[in-house]
């Protein structure tokens, strides 16, 4: 067993270039065999990690190890995790111990330059038998880029209130929740976090039931969401993917999503990114999704989804939406445009340019003259389905052409227009 002194050396010494540390507490009900494993490393060679092993005993000198930890400049990343030798242990912790513990998690409040932190949820059993780090208190929080949150044992009302008192306190970028912690969670908790992460751009977690999505759904449709990648890890099923979805239309900022494993029905995704049944519903359906991506995808992904990804990609929304409804054929041939007849009025200017502007209707091999009368008779026939511009009696027009409107305005109520 190394001594601690050893390790303070190295974290003390002039432009230590010590910049992951991993510290694993394994505890026991056996207070004096309680001990600390801690590992650290370069961020370029993460993977050459030199571990020392040690015992919570001597506050003094956990004081100090604390404190140089704090001072260490060059700290970008901290994982915290707890690895008991015997399960459900939580109690027999020496107060010694306890003191220990506590004076690390002073030097690591004091740290500035963490930018990546895991935490063990297990390290703060609600029972309250072990020390917790409070993370408002911390002194990198404003500059913390990435929260990793893990653990076996079910997260409690109190500690998904601080998650979420943490999360709207910081400008956090990515949030990712793994573990039993999370999965046998009470559905309100989890939706406490979920809905807190208005902020983040960047969202990983792995759940293996349908209904624990939900939260999510409800993040990808509040207009205050900036996340940008979702991550749903290697356990969702068709029912999951449904309810991602029927978020996904409402949402305007995500771009990338990471569904490794999946071979369900993706009938809600292809809707949720192009709702062919009216027009109005192809221009609110997501157009900012460019990619779905997992490790055993490849040859899964419908060609229809992979077309409608490629369009999103366009940076100018407007053509991938004319794009999009060119695809649905809805102003080819004798199509029946009879669904217009409900459309609310504001978008008729928008759906007649979107009919002029381009080559956006009819074969690529058509030529020019072909578009154009593929044009008009696609405007001629929208209109001639909307009743009071086109099913006024010659009467009625008559007396619009002198400005008494009357008839007209009598027309137009038969009609819904949208203020």
């Amino acid at each position: 067993m190394s001594a601690l002194s050893d390790v303070i050396k190295i974290l003390d010494a002039p432009y230590a270039s010590i910049n992951c540390v991993y510290i694993n507490f394994v505890l026991t009900p056996q207070s004096q065999s309680a001990r600390i494993r801690i590992s650290y490393s370069q961020l370029r060679d993460r993977y050459n990690r030199h571990e020392s092993t040690h015992n919570f005993r001597n506050v003094d000198g956990w004081e100090q190890f604390g404190a140089d930890l704090g001072r260490n400049v060059g700290l970008r990343e901290l994982t915290l995790i707890r690895r008991d030798e015997i399960v459900d242990v939580d109690n027999n912790i020496s107060e010694e111990a306890i003191q220990c513990i506590e004076a690390l998690y002073r030097g690591i409040l004091s740290n500035e330059f963490i930018r990546d932190l895991g935490i063990d949820m297990d390290l703060f059993p609600s029972d309250g038998t072990l020390p917790t780090l409070d993370l408002q208190d911390a002194q990198f929080k404003d500059g913390l880029e990435k929260l990793r949150l893990t653990g076996d044992r079910t997260i409690s009302m109190d500690q998904s209130v601080m998650i979420k008192s943490f999360l709207e306190s910081t400008s956090l970028g990515a949030l990712h929740l793994e573990g039993l912690a999370f999965e046998s969670a009470n559905q309100t908790d989890l939706q406490r976090i979920i809905l807190a992460c208005s902020k983040v751009s960047n969202l990983k977690m792995h759940f293996k039931s349908a209904h624990r999505y939900a939260p999510v759904a409800s993040l990808l449709g509040d207009p205050r969401s900036t996340l940008s990648s979702l991550d749903l890890g290697r356990s969702i099923d068709a029912g999951g993917l449904a309810t991602i979805a029927g978020g996904l239309a409402k949402n305007k900022t995500l771009c990338n999503l990471s569904v490794d494993n999946y071979s369900g029905d993706w009938g809600p995704m292809a809707k949720a990114l192009c709702d062919t049944s009216t027009i109005e519903r192809i221009v609110a359906s997501n157009h900012t999704l460019e990619m779905i991506e997992g490790s055993s995808l490849w040859g899964k992904i419908p060609p229809l989804i992979e077309n409608y990804l490629t369009l999103n990609s366009e940076t100018k929304k407007g053509l991938v939406i004319r794009k999009k409804i060119s695809l649905c054929d809805y102003f080819l041939g004798e199509y029946d445009v009879s669904t217009f007849e409900n459309m609310d009025i504001k978008c008729l200017p928008r759906v007649l340019a979107m009919i002029g502007r381009g080559k956006i209707i009819g074969n690529a091999e058509n030529s020019r003259k072909e578009d154009k009368i593929n044009q008009h008779s696609a405007i001629f026939r929208m209109l001639k389905c909307i009743p009071y511009l086109c099913n006024a009696s010659s009467k009625d027009k008559a007396r619009q052409v002198n400005g008494d409107g009357s008839n007209y305005g009598s027309a137009n109520k038969r009609h819904k227009v949208t203020k």
